[in-house]
């Protein structure tokens, strides 16, 4: 088929044709059509994994994935690397969502194809720099495309091309770029910033203390939930000490994630506060406290606690919460309650039964 009878009405039909008949030939048109924002992604995402690397198609959706041929991949690599230097953004996005696709596949993650891939980060079209970072952030990317990584994430107007550029730096490995990442601390999208706090985790460089104690002495409770996060993998007295501290913040969102990071501290101090958490006035902390409570080596301590806090639950989400935390801490088959009100009370007497045998008195 040729190109110039791709676009439009009829071309957009013959390829749905060739797709409907599976048509083995048709790798190219395929990954071409997932360039199309309003093509059947499903359809052309499941053409394009299946047949990728492969001479056939299975004979019915049920049956076995067929051998990859070395030629089909070869072949199948060319077209890819055709696409990646297109003039037509419709065929650069196609090509660089297959890549996309096919992450897992090694002939469709040599260097050349991911350096060229990275070229589309200098697109002006947002959705193909989108997808550019997707493919970068699959697995570690060469060191030409890392770098194209972090331009894009110091520069890049969208929000989700930093986020994406901020895992693929974490995916890179190479802890020399950890100052990228550390810098995108500052971004003003929580999800860049929290992509950024697992990057450095993951380059095996964590923010500084310093840099984290700077972060959460700014009046922005929308920027302390990953700056926390980052704190609960910092070793140390005095990380634990400023998520306590956190537990005390006015802003609920700040408490809850204190919470959630307090888990895994080994300090009976971080045990300690999360048993207080489970007086907080706001729900969503308490839930918190007991999730990471459930979660300690040490959190049979805070059995009673839980048991206490059952009654004063703000409705059925909490309370299966506190339940559900109990039954990992201590493997107790007690029926959980449902949804209606009516199941309530018998799962807190149950509770409460529990922990007076434990505990040896009468319920």
């Amino acid at each position: 088929m040729a190109r110039r009878d791709l676009d439009g009405r009829w071309g957009a039909w013959a390829i749905e044709q060739l797709a409907a008949r599976s048509d083995a030939r048709s790798f190219d048109l395929y990954v071409r059509q997932l360039g199309r924002a309003e093509t059947d992604h499903v359809l052309y995402n499941r053409l394009v994994f299946v047949l990728g690397g492969r001479r056939a198609l299975p004979a019915d959706e049920d049956a076995a994935i067929l051998e990859e041929d070395p030629a089909a991949a070869l072949e199948h690599a060319a077209a890819l690397r055709a696409g990646l230097t297109d003039a037509d953004p419709v065929a650069l996005r196609g090509t660089l969502y297959a890549l996309w696709v096919l992450k897992d596949r090694a002939w469709a993650r040599d260097d050349a194809l991911l350096v060229a891939a990275a070229e589309g980060l200098s697109s002006p079209d947002a959705v193909t720099r989108r997808y550019a970072a997707l493919v970068l952030k699959a697995s570690p990317a060469p060191p030409a495309a890392v770098e194209a990584l972090v331009r894009a994430l110091a520069t890049d107007p969208d929000a989700v091309v930093r986020k994406n550029a901020a895992e693929g730096l974490g995916a890179a490995g190479d802890p020399a770029r950890a100052p990228a990442a550390l810098a995108a601390l500052d971004d003003p999208d929580p999800d860049v910033r929290r992509a950024a706090t697992l990057a450095l985790a993951r380059l095996g460089a964590p923010p500084p203390l310093e840099r984290l104690e700077e972060l959460l002495r700014r009046d922005d409770p929308a920027r302390r939930e990953e700056v926390l996060e980052a704190l609960g993998r910092h070793p140390g007295e005095r990380a634990t000490r400023l998520l306590l501290d956190a537990l005390r913040d006015p802003a609920a969102r700040t408490r809850r994630a204190a919470a959630g990071a307090l888990g895994g501290r080994p300090a009976e101090a971080a045990r300690e506060g999360l048993v207080a958490a489970l007086r907080d006035d706001d729900p969503g902390v308490r839930v918190a406290a007991a999730a990471a409570l459930s979660t300690r080596a040490d959190g049979r301590e805070a059995i009673p606690a839980l048991v206490a806090a059952l009654p004063g639950h703000d409705g059925w989400g909490e309370l299966n919460e506190l339940h559900e935390a109990l039954r990992t801490l201590t493997g107790a088959e007690v029926t959980g309650p449902g949804p209606e009100r009516a199941t309530w009370a018998a799962v807190i007497d149950a509770w409460e039964r529990y922990l007076a045998e434990r505990e040896g008195r009468s319920p």
